[in-house]
């Protein structure tokens, strides 16, 4: 994930701008508070919900596992999902598991991501 990227996921405006040495202990009350499957509440400083999708990544690549389907394809399953990528020589399979893991990020994302107030 790029700066970029995250910087267009939430903006800016409500928050404050953390100085440098503010931003670690933001980061670990994310990791202190927040575990993958949780959800991310709007009212977070951004830095704590850039935290929590690190720590969403994390977790999706460990758990992100290929399986054998019995076809000439490569297949990613993460929790109840299954993403099949074909075999090709022209994207290899460690970029087809990058593009299945960024599948499984933005779904868990999606569901991660709230407006509750509390």
């Amino acid at each position: 994930m790029n700066d970029a990227f995250l910087d267009e996921l939430w903006g800016g405006g409500l928050h404050r701008p953390l100085t440098e040495n503010e931003k670690p202990e933001f980061r670990q009350w994310a990791r202190d508070n927040w575990k993958a499957g949780d959800k991310v509440k709007s009212v977070w400083h951004p830095v704590v919900q850039e935290e929590c999708a690190k720590i969403l990544d994390k977790h999706i690549r460990e758990h992100t596992k290929e399986f054998d389907s019995g076809t000439l394809d490569w297949n990613f399953n993460y929790g109840d999902e299954t993403v099949a990528l074909c075999a090709t020589d022209t994207i290899p399979k460690d970029e087809q598991f990058e593009m299945a893991v960024e599948h499984f990020w933005e779904n868990e994302w999606d569901k991660a991501i709230t407006n509750e107030q509390d």
